[in-house]
């Protein structure tokens, strides 16, 4: 019903096509609280406000307030960091890459 796309992350996906509806038990006992469409997030653990929310295992925002586990998460519930200059990405591409021919 939902997956987790790291296990340091507190938040997981609904991958259902239907997603998930108020009610609704998931992992660990945690009963949903509001619809969930597929694709999008839900807390798996409690995340306090201003707790950074992980998922890939990388912070994708810091929550606005308290959120129980169970919540659906929109981009209203979080701040969104500032992403970093281009200039300040370093970029390395592999120079020994090398395609395997198919057939």
């Amino acid at each position: 019903m939902i997956l987790r796309l790291n296990p340091k992350d507190n938040i997981g996906v609904a991958r259902a096509a239907a997603g998930l509806e108020k009610g609704d038990v998931i992992e660990n006992g945690i009963v949903v609280k509001g619809k969930v469409d597929q694709g999008h997030k839900i807390a798996l653990e409690p995340i306090s406000e201003g707790e950074a929310v992980l998922r890939y295992g990388h912070v994708i925002g810091y929550a606005l307030r308290g959120i129980s586990p169970g919540t659906p998460i929109t981009k209203e519930d979080l701040r969104i960091p500032e992403p970093p200059a281009l200039d300040d990405i370093s970029y390395h591409p592999v120079s020994n890459y090398h395609p395997v021919p198919s057939g």
